[in-house]
């Protein structure tokens, strides 16, 4: 008795064992997380890297959300997970030396408003289902993300704030 397997199951059961959740990094390399999570330089105070560190671990899952949204052009779940981004808690300026914010980089304040009025622009873009803008958005929001993360992790050769113009 011959049994008929659709393509589909097929190549589910030949493709699956092949499929992990997290992707390794190619012989030679570490995954890039793994530096993320040994820490940045010596140029910001313990404390206020566990307290950035906490933050972009949840503007990452955003990010990851965000991205699958943006390239299969779910307007209605950019929306939301941008403003959600755009509301999100954040670090508040210190008023004084003797704040705890006080030890957070300045630049990293500023960068936070150019991710929020990102978000804040997705969202918009969103809304009226422009994949142009929705495109300018996103980059707009990744700029500011990495100059972050460069902030973050290497002490910056240039001003973090000044940003190359997208094309």
């Amino acid at each position: 008795m011959k049994v008929a397997i659709p393509a589909a199951w097929l190549s589910l059961l030949l493709l699956a064992p092949g499929c992990k959740s997290t992707p390794e990094a190619p012989p030679g390399r570490q995954p890039a997380a793994s530096r993320f999570d040994q820490g940045p330089g010596a140029h910001i105070p313990e404390l206020a890297r566990s307290l950035i560190r906490e933050r972009m671990h949840l503007h990452g899952d955003d990010m990851n959300d965000l991205l699958w949204a943006v390239l299969f052009l779910d307007y209605d779940s950019m929306k939301a997970i941008a403003e959600d981004l755009a509301s999100s808690p954040k670090f508040a300026r210190p008023i004084s030396n003797d704040d705890l914010n006080a030890s957070i980089p300045p630049a990293f304040f500023e960068l936070q408003d150019q991710l929020t009025a990102g978000a804040k622009r997705l969202a918009e873009e969103a809304s009226n289902k422009d994949g142009a803008g929705v495109a300018a958005a996103f980059a707009s929001i990744s700029q500011s993300c990495v100059a972050c993360h460069s902030l973050y992790l290497d002490e910056p050769k240039t001003d973090p704030l000044v940003q190359p113009e997208l094309e």
